[in-house]
């Protein structure tokens, strides 16, 4: 079966994801990925990688935004919903220890 190919929403999701990739690289312990899950044109929940500023091997960006949609009453049901991830990898940090 062939992938669709992406719609203008998919681009607009994957630049809000981009987006909060960039937030993330700001953030001290947090790691340059951004998610978002959207579900009929509604986004559902965001989030970016936390697992540095958690000290939490979990918190990586997609199961932070999964968590943040299921504290909402109602919402742990991602069926016909899409996960949009974006990693940036050219940001530098300095190196530190």
């Amino acid at each position: 079966m062939a992938t669709p190919a992406p719609t203008e929403e998919d681009f607009r999701h994957m630049r809000r994801a981009i987006e909060l990739a960039r937030i993330a690289a700001a953030t001290p312990g947090a790691s340059p990925i951004g998610c978002v899950i959207v579900r009929n044109g509604e986004v559902l929940g965001e989030g970016h990688n936390e697992v540095d500023m958690r000290h939490d091997p979990t918190a990586h960006a997609e199961i932070v935004t999964m968590r943040r949609v299921g504290q909402t009453p109602g919402s742990a049901d991602f069926r016909g919903a899409t996960l949009y991830l974006r990693i940036i990898r050219s940001v530098r940090r300095p190196l530190t220890g």
